[in-house]
């Protein structure tokens, strides 16, 4: 933890408490903001931009709750006041000055972590070859379990997708789409890509 706590407006204690002092669940917590947040403030520009307010309002809503999970207080804050902004049809030049300020508090933030030493995964190249049958077995039986937390909105599939990723990885090299899906919450495109796989695949 001592790189993250060096990243300006990132209070790593009380992100701690709110994982009840797990610092690998913190972490991955951490990895998952990168993952989906990162073109949240583009996505709320594109929105109001076709004047689609309520759902720009849904995306800066999950970005203030992220970043209060997270311990990102400033951002927290900034995110609250774009998204009351866009609950309350504030106007152009106060919904520009509201949607920068969180931009830029968001690229600070992205940034920082992508160069923390240590938590962003490298990236391996990964066959279907580098498991053995038991192992194929192993990959194939947690896929099921993921499956089912992803059927039933279960944040828990995220956990154990993570808990067993070198092998799951080998097992869906032809599916890079999988993790992504998982890691940014989209449950349902992840469920779509796993379609093909079960336990006779």
């Amino acid at each position: 933890m001592g790189h993250l706590r060096r990243i300006q407006d990132l209070d790593v204690d009380a992100g701690l408490m709110r994982t009840m002092n797990r610092p690998a669940f913190y972490a991955s917590m951490l990895r998952r903001f990168v993952a989906s947040q990162g073109s949240a403030t583009e996505r709320i520009r594109q929105g109001i931009a076709v004047a689609d307010f309520a759902g720009a309002e849904i995306i800066a809503h999950t970005l203030r709750s992220v970043a209060a999970s997270l311990g990102a207080g400033r951002l927290q804050h900034s995110a609250e006041k774009l998204e009351s902004a866009l609950r309350c049809g504030a106007g152009t030049d106060a919904l520009a000055a509201a949607l920068s300020h969180s931009h830029t508090l968001l690229e600070s933030l992205m940034q920082a972590l992508l160069h923390t030493p240590g938590l962003m995964p490298v990236e391996r190249p990964a066959a279907m070859g580098c498991l053995s049958a038991q192992e194929r077995a192993m990959a194939l039986a947690t896929l099921e379990k993921i499956k089912v937390r992803l059927a039933c909105d279960d944040a828990g599939a995220v956990e154990l997708w993570e808990a067993n990723a070198p092998m799951l990885r080998a097992l869906l090299v032809d599916c890079p789409g999988v993790e992504a899906a998982i890691a940014g919450f989209d449950f349902e495109a992840a469920l779509a890509c796993l379609a093909p796989f079960g336990p006779s695949a």
